[in-house]
């Protein structure tokens, strides 16, 4: 299996990235590294064989993935199956 989530180091979509690779999956993140919580995401995951991260201003849809999970709409990807996850924010 190959999946996207996107953001990949956002607090939940780590989560995602998190589970998936330790389920043994093919992950590609698609993301920004500008916060230092982003970084710190990065750094846990960023040496797993199975993980590639893009950077979101550089992603280009190039292949289908067996799923998508999207936390934010505005990303065109090709997927069999495309999860979209509103979050909740508190104010």
């Amino acid at each position: 299996m190959h999946i996207l989530i996107y953001p990949c180091f956002s607090k939940f979509g780590f989560q995602l990235v998190d589970y998936f690779l330790n389920s043994g999956v093919k992950v590609d993140g698609v993301g920004r590294l500008e916060e230092d919580d982003e970084w710190f995401y990065f750094e846990s995951i960023g040496r797993n064989a199975n993980f590639k991260f893009m950077d979101e201003k550089e992603f280009r849809t190039e292949e289908s993935y067996d799923q998508a999970y999207l936390l934010d709409k505005n990303l065109k990807v090709e997927a069999s199956h495309i999860i979209y996850l509103d979050s909740v924010k508190s104010e």
